[in-house]
């Protein structure tokens, strides 16, 4: 096998070191195991009570951020109320991800 350098040599390439899995692709060990009995992070709480009839599904991250599903209907009032009233506001959105599954 000739080198990635160009000289022709038949010396193998060191392996690559395996990439660590992204935050998002592994769920934490709670999650992992299935237990459920931890209280939601307080943002959620708050969600809840401002928003009673909101379809908020969690979704558990090996980061522990906070993530959440709001329905594209509740989207903007959810996000409105994050920037502006929440007791901790949010200043800047930094991951917004959509599937369009129709």
């Amino acid at each position: 096998m000739s080198a990635a350098d160009g000289t022709g040599s038949s010396r193998m390439a060191a392996p690559r070191p395996q990439t660590p899995a992204q935050p998002s692709q592994t769920p934490p060990p709670a999650a992992a195991s299935g237990a459920t009995d931890a209280a939601p992070p307080a943002v959620v709480r708050e969600l809840r009570e401002r928003f009673p009839g909101l379809q908020l599904t969690l979704q558990p991250t090996a980061d522990g951020i906070p993530t959440a599903w709001v329905p594209e209907d509740d989207l903007r009032g959810v996000l409105a109320y994050l920037k502006t009233e929440a007791s901790k506001p949010f200043n800047a959105l930094y991951d917004l991800g959509a599937i369009d599954e129709r």
